[in-house]
């Protein structure tokens, strides 16, 4: 996705978040926008996944959201103990494991 675009959605996505601040799914794919554009903006990211956390500390996009900003901050401790809480979850797909495989490892290493 080009930079343009990307920042063209957040903008979007902040104007979503402000009408209406309690939808967390608009929360959740601003966050994930915010991932998409590097480290510069993982404050954000971090913000909104934290909020959604907050009302809901099972949902799955939150809790690997979090997992990634943090895996990205370099806390892996962190980073593990999300992503673990989301591979418990029912919902939670094959890919929930490769992420701990990989924090597993790094940690190992």
């Amino acid at each position: 996705m080009r930079q343009e675009q990307l920042e063209e959605g957040i903008k979007s996505l902040k104007k979503a978040c402000d009408l209406n601040p309690e939808n967390v799914e608009t929360r959740i794919k601003l966050a994930e926008a915010y991932i998409m554009t590097g480290d510069k903006h993982l404050d954000e990211a971090l913000k909104h996944f934290k909020y959604v956390y907050e009302v809901d500390k099972n949902d799955y996009d939150a809790l690997i959201g979090l997992s990634q900003v943090y895996e990205k901050r370099g806390d892996t401790h962190m980073a593990i103990e999300y992503a673990l809480q989301a591979s418990k979850l029912p919902e939670a797909p094959i890919n929930c494991l490769f992420f701990l495989v990989k924090f597993y490892s790094w940690i190992s290493s």
